[in-house]
C-alpha cells in the first residue's frame, strides 16, 4: 500500500509541470517532470513515455528523445512565442 501511495504521488508529481529543488519525489530515479513533460509536446508525444522509477524501456525501445538542451529550450520558446501571440490576437 505504501508502495502504490508513492507511486500515486510520483506520477501526480511527473505531470505536474513543477520542478521544485526541494522536491523528493525527484530524487526517485533520472526522470521527472522535466524528462516526462516533453512527451506531452506537440513536437516530442512520440519519445519520452518513461515509467515512474525508471528510463530503462525508454532507452530499450529508442523512445529517448535525441534532441538537444538548446533545441528543446528553443522550441518550448516557439511555443510560448505563438500562445502570446495568440493571445494578443484573441
Amino acid at each position: 500500500m505504501l508502495f502504490s501511495t508513492i507511486t500515486a504521488l510520483k506520477i501526480v508529481d511527473d505531470h505536474s509541470g513543477y520542478k521544485l529543488p526541494w522536491d523528493p519525489l525527484q530524487w526517485l530515479g533520472e526522470q521527472g517532470t522535466v524528462y516526462h513533460d516533453i512527451h506531452h509536446q506537440s513536437w516530442g508525444a512520440t519519445t519520452n513515455y518513461s515509467q515512474v522509477y525508471t528510463t530503462f524501456w525508454d532507452h530499450f525501445l529508442g523512445t529517448v528523445s535525441q534532441k538537444s538542451q538548446e533545441e528543446i529550450e528553443g522550441l518550448y520558446k516557439k511555443g510560448r512565442d505563438a500562445a502570446e501571440k495568440a493571445k494578443k490576437v484573441n
